[in-house]
């Protein structure tokens, strides 16, 4: 997360400030999913140069009880800071759950799921299910294809050489790059296999625009006037991510009024739900983000006129 938001210098900050929101929050065991909740808020301090201006979701239910009685006290200001006014619970937290595997499995199959392990798989990550769903049902009706993996070579017949193994230097750090394999397209874009200093990770690419052999860069046309492409956030009422991230749930539409502190959306980031909040009164103007897709934290993902 701190390599994605140009942030590598700020680890040992928040080394020191991971022990500091432990200390805050009574002193969870750092093991799953505790550790998670305390690295991820610790990073959100570092990152937005506020402690717990930005809290996940995560964080509120665990100073809520919702995850049981901490170890030990949670000092009152630092329970105000968090959850304001909100009430902490007083009772065992599994008392408080609902039956849910009926509303579940019933959502499960409208959504496309066809065996209980699906119904299982959307009850415990249903975003990832249905877009598991819908590229089965393309898959099946002959619209999709599987990720199939084609080596590249030395000897792949290419227009013009290009690079498979490199070094590149970015902010003072180098990296390793080898490109190991490609896959099919496949609607995100095509999946490159990439060793980043002997990791193998995936990177999807999608085409923004592309040059022939031979074109010259003063003939492409400019990168703002690509269509589809979100605008940088850059005024008081455009809305951003405080980190790279999924769009779990986008709560206006265009038109809408809002408040300063309302809900906007919710993006999922290291596992952890965060909370989007209007900055501004105003009115919604545009919404440039769907459920499911990925954001940056310099793009404006929604944008109020001020009032």
């Amino acid at each position: 997360q701190l390599k994605e938001n140009d942030a590598l210098d700020k680890l040992d900050e928040v080394k020191k400030e991971v022990a500091m929101v432990r200390e805050d929050l009574g002193y969870p065991p750092l093991v799953t999913p505790t550790s998670q909740i305390v690295g991820t808020q610790a990073l959100l301090n570092v990152l937005q140069g506020e402690r717990y201006k930005v809290v996940t979701k995560e964080v509120k239910d665990y100073v809520k009880g919702l995850y049981g009685r901490p170890p030990a006290p949670i000092k009152p200001q630092i329970i105000e800071k968090i959850i304001g006014d909100e009430e902490i619970i007083q009772v065992r937290p599994a008392d408080l759950l609902k039956p849910e595997l009926e509303q579940c499995s019933k959502e499960a199959y409208e959504a496309g799921a066809k065996s209980p392990e699906d119904v299982l798989s959307y009850c415990l990550f249903s975003q990832v299910a249905k877009e598991f769903f819908e590229w089965r049902e393309a898959y099946e009706r002959g619209e999709a294809l599987p990720p199939q993996v084609e080596e590249i070579s030395e000897e792949t017949e290419c227009p013009s050489k290009a690079p498979i193994e490199f070094n590149i230097t970015l902010h003072g750090e180098q990296y390793h790059i080898q490109i190991a394999g490609v896959g099919n397209p496949i609607e995100e874009g095509k999946p490159y296999f990439i060793r980043i200093d002997g990791k193998l990770e995936e990177a999807l690419v999608m085409p923004i625009r592309e040059i022939e052999v031979g074109e010259t860069f003063e003939s492409l046309p400019e990168a703002g006037t690509l269509a589809g492409k979100r605008p940088k956030a850059v005024d008081i009422g455009d809305v951003s991510s405080p980190m790279p991230g999924k769009v779990v749930s986008v709560k206006v539409s265009s038109g809408d009024k809002v408040k300063k502190g309302d809900v906007l959306l919710i993006v999922e980031a290291m596992k952890m739900e965060n909370e989007i909040h209007a900055p501004i009164d105003g009115e919604i103007t545009e919404v440039y983000v769907n459920e499911g897709d990925k954001v940056n934290p310099d793009e404006c993902l929604i944008k109020i006129m001020p009032s």
